[in-house]
C-alpha cells in the first residue's frame, strides 16, 4: 500500500524546506521538494549603486556570506573592467579556501552527524576525559533534543566510537570558529568580508597576518587531517549501501576556481550522460514551470500547479548536480578515486559519495592554502581601485563556487544603478522542482531510497537530502 511521507521543516539545513515523498514497496517512488518563504534580494538590488551588490549579497545566507562576496566582486570587475591585482586574486582564495574547508566540517558534523551517530551514549560515559565529561554534564543540564531526540534508525553505536565522534563534533565547532578568525585577518571581517572590493582587497597584510593565518591553518590542517577524513571514512565504512543511495542523473557542473596562482584546483566544466563537455554559459536557463514565479521571473504565490520558490536551472535542458563531488568527479581527481576504490564505492552520484568527496577536498584545499601564502608578494599593491563616481553601464557576471556547488552572480547597470540582479546559487541547482518534465536533481536522487525505520519522519530521506549540504536560504533570493 502506498504511503505519503511529509517532512516540514526539514531540520538541520539551512533555509525552509518541504520535502513530499510516496512510498511503495519500502521505497521512495516519487518525491517533491518545496523550497520556502521568499526572499526577494535580487529585487531590493534593483535601483541601488552596483558595488552595494557586494556587501548585499552576502547577506543572502547565514552560512555562505563570504562565497557570495567574491561571486559578486567577480560580476563588479567584469562590469567596471577593473580585474584583481595578483595579490587581491591571492587574498581572495585565501578568504575563499578557509571558507570552505570550515564549511565542510560544519556540515559533517553539525548538519550530518546526528543522522549516523547514537549521541545518547555520551550518558554512559564514566572515565576521566575532563572534555567528555563536561560534555556529559552539559548534556544532562541542558537536555539538547539533538542529543536526547532522535529519528529511528540504524545507528553507530559503540560506545568508544560513539563518544570520539561526538566529542569531535564540539571540537568542529571551535575549529568553525577559529576558521572565521582566518578570514577576518584577511577581510577584515567575519562573516562579510567587507574589504573585499572590485579589484582586490583593502586589507594592509603585514607578515604579522600571514603568520597568525598560518597558525589558523595548522590547527586546520591537524583536525582535518587527524579527526575529521578518518571520521568520514568510518562513517562510509559503516554505511556502505549509501554509495548506492542517493544517485541522481549522473549529470555534473562545476565552475574554474582558484586560479590565481596559474593552473586552477577546479577546472570547470560539464558531465552529461558520461561525456565531458565544456561549460557553455549560453546553454543555462531559468525554468519556472511549478515554480512561484510568472514567465518574466516575477513573483506569483498563487501560481496554480506550483509548488516550491526555487527555481530549475538546466543545462541544454538537463538537470545536472553541483558540489564536492562534482568537483571531484569533473577534475577525475585521482586522490579521490583512489580513496572511493579503497572504500569499494562506485564513482557516481550517491548520498556517501559527497561526504568522501567533501574529505578529500578539504585535503586537496590544505594543500593550495599553504601555496598561497608562500605565493603573497609582501610589499606590492594588494588592489587596483576603481571610481565608483562614474555612472556606469554594462554587464557582467561572476562564475565561482561555494562549499554547496557551482555559483554565479550576474548583474546589469545603468548610469550607475542595478537595474538587474541575479544569482544561480549551488542549492538552485540541486533542489530545483519538476520543470520539462524533469525532476529535480535531489527529488530525482530520493527515487528508490529505502525507507526501512520509521514511516513517519525517514531518516533515510534526511539522510540522502542533507548530503547535499542544502541551503534553501540561498536558493530562494
Amino acid at each position: 500500500m502506498a504511503k505519503t511521507i511529509s517532512i516540514e521543516p526539514i531540520t538541520r539545513i539551512e533555509g525552509h524546506m518541504k520535502v513530499e515523498t510516496h512510498i511503495e514497496n519500502g521505497k521512495v517512488s516519487n518525491a517533491q521538494i518545496s523550497g520556502q518563504m521568499y526572499r526577494g534580494f535580487e529585487k531590493f538590488l534593483e535601483g541601488r549603486h552596483p558595488v552595494d551588490a557586494a556587501r548585499i549579497a552576502q547577506r543572502v545566507c547565514g552560512v555562505c556570506h563570504e562565497v557570495h562576496g567574491i561571486a559578486s566582486i567577480l560580476a563588479l570587475e567584469e562590469l567596471y573592467n577593473n580585474p584583481s591585482v595578483p595579490n587581491g586574486h591571492i587574498l581572495r582564495d585565501l578568504i575563499l579556501g578557509m571558507h570552505l574547508i570550515t564549511d565542510h566540517l560544519l556540515h559533517f558534523y553539525t548538519l550530518c552527524m546526528p543522522d549516523y551517530v547514537d549521541f545518547t551514549k555520551i550518558l554512559e560515559y564514566n572515565g576521566n576525559d575532563t572534555s567528555i565529561n563536561n560534555l556529559k554534564n552539559w548534556v544532562i543540564k541542558t537536555k539538547p533534543q539533538f542529543v536526547l531526540k532522535r529519528n529511528s534508525g540504524n545507528y553507530i553505536s559503540d560506545t568508544n566510537t560513539c563518544l570520539g565522534m561526538i566529542n569531535n563534533y564540539f571540537q568542529a565547532l571551535k575549529l568553525r570558529s577559529r576558521g572565521a578568525t582566518g578570514m577576518a585577518l584577511i577581510g577584515a571581517k567575519a562573516p562579510f568580508a567587507h574589504a573585499v572590493l572590485p579589484g582586490g582587497i583593502t586589507t594592509d597584510i603585514t607578515p604579522a597576518t600571514l603568520m597568525q593565518y598560518h597558525t589558523v591553518l595548522e590547527e586546520l590542517k591537524g583536525f582535518v587531517i587527524n579527526q575529521y577524513i578518518p571520521d568520514v571514512m568510518e562513517v562510509a565504512k559503516r554505511y556502505p549501501e549509501y554509495f548506492d543511495i542517493g544517485v541522481s542523473y549522473n549529470n555534473f557542473y562545476t565552475n574554474e576556481t582558484f586560479k590565481s596562482l596559474g593552473d586552477p584546483v577546479f577546472k570547470g566544466g560539464i558531465i552529461l550522460d558520461g561525456n565531458d563537455q565544456s561549460f557553455d554559459f549560453n546553454h543555462v536557463k531559468e525554468y519556472y514551470d511549478t515554480s512561484y514565479y510568472t514567465p518574466a521571473g516575477e513573483p506569483d504565490p498563487k501560481k496554480d500547479g506550483a509548488y516550491s520558490w526555487t527555481k530549475s536551472p538546466r543545462y541544454n535542458g538537463e538537470p545536472v548536480e553541483v558540489g564536492p563531488l562534482a568537483r571531484m568527479i569533473v577534475n577525475k581527481d585521482p586522490y579521490f578515486f583512489k580513496t572511493m576504490k579503497k572504500l569499494g564505492g562506485k564513482v557516481q552520484s550517491s548520498t556517501m559519495g559527497r561526504h568522501v568527496a567533501r574529505a578529500v577536498e578539504s585535503r586537496n584545499l590544505l594543500d593550495h592554502l599553504y601555496s598561497l601564502l608562500d605565493s603573497y608578494k609582501l610589499g606590492e599593491s594588494n588592489i587596483r581601485e576603481v571610481d565608483f563616481a562614474q555612472k556606469i553601464t554594462g554587464k557582467g557576471t561572476g562564475f565561482s563556487i561555494a562549499a554547496r556547488g557551482a555559483l554565479i552572480h550576474q548583474i546589469e547597470a545603468v548610469d550607475g544603478k542595478i537595474t538587474k540582479y541575479n544569482m544561480i546559487v549551488p542549492s538552485t541547482w540541486n533542489f530545483g522542482p519538476m520543470a520539462q518534465g524533469k525532476m529535480g536533481v535531489v527529488e530525482k536522487s530520493l527515487v528508490n531510497t529505502p525507507v526501512k525505520y520509521s514511516t513517519e519522519n525517514s531518516i533515510e530521506v534526511g539522510r540522502v537530502i542533507r548530503s547535499y549540504d542544502p541551503c534553501t536560504a540561498c536558493s530562494i533570493h
